[in-house]
């Protein structure tokens, strides 16, 4: 959510590095949870 959040932020402001950081932080989670979800498959 917070990623978003940055992202929508540097869009509205013209912030180029706000909104990059809010793109990365988003795809960082997205990539967590992708782990997570095998670790469950794995263990099931």
């Amino acid at each position: 959510m917070k990623g978003k959040a940055e992202e929508a932020t540097g869009k509205l402001t013209g912030d180029e590095s706000l909104r990059l950081k809010g793109k990365a932080d988003q795809v960082k989670g997205d990539a967590k949870q992708v782990v997570e979800k095998g670790k469950d498959t794995l263990d099931h």
